[in-house]
């Protein structure tokens, strides 16, 4: 019996001071590789997003600086020159980027002077783009879906101020959101990891 109780009794000991601290000190490290593991994917993916908002920004940008760039050039302002002449403009920046689905040139009521290929569908005049546009202010709008064939796209707006300094007419142009998407894409997580863009 003694023999028994103190069998006993060592083996509580070995557990109390072997085996317990061994599960113990597993069950910590393996909370604390957790936590790092958690924290060091959640710190790539906040770069990761950053990353691609830069990038993402940055294509946006450089769309609107081309349209920017297209209002101010001395063909597209000037009141002389041939609609044939301004369009010649609009489809070499067309061509050279590829960023645009449409590049238009409106009136001050909204009407299409001339277009690179001409795809829109509804009236200007009443987007609140083209509004801020006609008041000297750049402006973009949301995002929006052509139907046929499918594609998204959002419009970039700018004035055109002719060489007297007044506004002639408004510089749209239709930037392909096909560009962004091919950014998101091209990141992948894992294996059935995505991306998804959203606005705010």
């Amino acid at each position: 019996m003694v023999r028994r109780t103190l069998k006993l009794e060592l083996s509580a000991y070995f557990f109390f001071l072997v085996i317990l601290p061994i599960i113990i000190v597993t069950m910590l490290f393996y909370y604390e590789l957790r936590q790092s593991t958690r924290k060091m994917v959640e710190e790539g993916l906040s770069k990761l997003a950053f990353e691609v908002g830069l990038e993402v920004e940055g294509t946006i940008f450089e769309a609107c600086n081309h349209i920017v760039a297209l209002s101010n050039n001395d063909i597209v302002k000037s009141e002389e020159a041939s609609i044939v002449e301004k369009q010649h403009e609009f489809q070499k920046v067309y061509d050279l980027y590829k960023t645009f689905n449409t590049i238009t040139l409106l009136d001050l009521d909204g009407a299409v002077l001339t277009s690179t290929n001409y795809n829109y569908r509804g009236e200007w005049k009443n987007k609140s783009w083209i509004k801020l546009a006609k008041k000297d202010i750049p402006s973009v709008s949301p995002p929006y879906v052509i139907l046929h064939p499918t594609r998204f796209a959002m419009d970039v707006a700018i004035p055109v101020v002719n060489l007297d300094g007044r506004i002639k007419s408004i510089l749209v142009g239709q930037f392909n959101l096909k560009i962004i998407w091919e950014i998101i894409d091209r990141i992948s997580l894992g294996k059935t990891g995505f991306v998804f863009l959203i606005d705010k």
